[in-house]
């Protein structure tokens, strides 16, 4: 049902390995946190703090604002947003960058935020009534499959791998999303 619809196309295929990497960035800023000591703001749970206050607090403004700045902003440019800040989190962890990392996870947050309602309410307005509870479960099973697979995937790479190394992994992964991303969106405005 939802290959019908050309936004959801899209959807399908980036938001469950945007979720699976945004659910891997805790563990991996931790990771890198303890490699680097000179990445604690104050001390390391203060920094740990930080981070997930700033990404929230993005999802939040961002939630905030789609009925304001982000009214007429399409779904699809939202996500090509949040999909971008994420790779600029992975550049962020290469370079070593506290701050990139933080400005990225707020931009991320936002785009997120603002996505959410967009895709909820395309989601309810294009679905028939009756398919609305079986189809929304699908997807949301769907959309948290990518999360546990890549916790599971991740955990064992943490024991093998650097932070540095598991970046670069997370990085050939998302770089070619962001290109088929700008590629339909190309295709959705011209």
């Amino acid at each position: 049902e939802l290959r019908k619809i050309p936004e959801f196309c899209l959807a399908l295929i980036t938001s469950p390995i945007i979720n699976a990497c945004g659910a891997i960035l805790y563990p991996t800023l931790v990771l890198l946190i303890s490699e680097d000591p000179n990445l604690v703001v104050i001390n390391i749970e203060t920094s740990l703090a930080t981070i997930l206050f700033i990404f929230f607090a993005g999802n939040i403004l961002g939630s905030s604002l789609v009925f304001t700045l982000f009214k007429k902003t399409s779904m699809v440019t939202l996500e090509v947003a949040a999909t971008f800040s994420l790779l600029g989190v992975f550049v962020g962890m290469l370079t070593q960058q506290l701050p990139l990392n933080l400005f990225f996870l707020a931009t991320m947050g936002i785009g997120f935020g603002a996505s959410g309602p967009k895709f909820n309410a395309k989601f309810v307005n294009s679905m028939p009534e009756e398919q609305l509870g079986t189809i929304g479960g699908g997807v949301s099973t769907y959309f948290m499959s990518g999360q546990a697979l890549f916790r599971l995937v991740v955990s064992g790479l943490v024991l093998l791998l650097s932070v540095d190394q598991i970046s670069w992994i997370f990085l050939s992964v998302i770089c070619p999303l962001s290109s088929r991303q700008v590629k339909y969106l190309k295709k959705c405005l011209f």
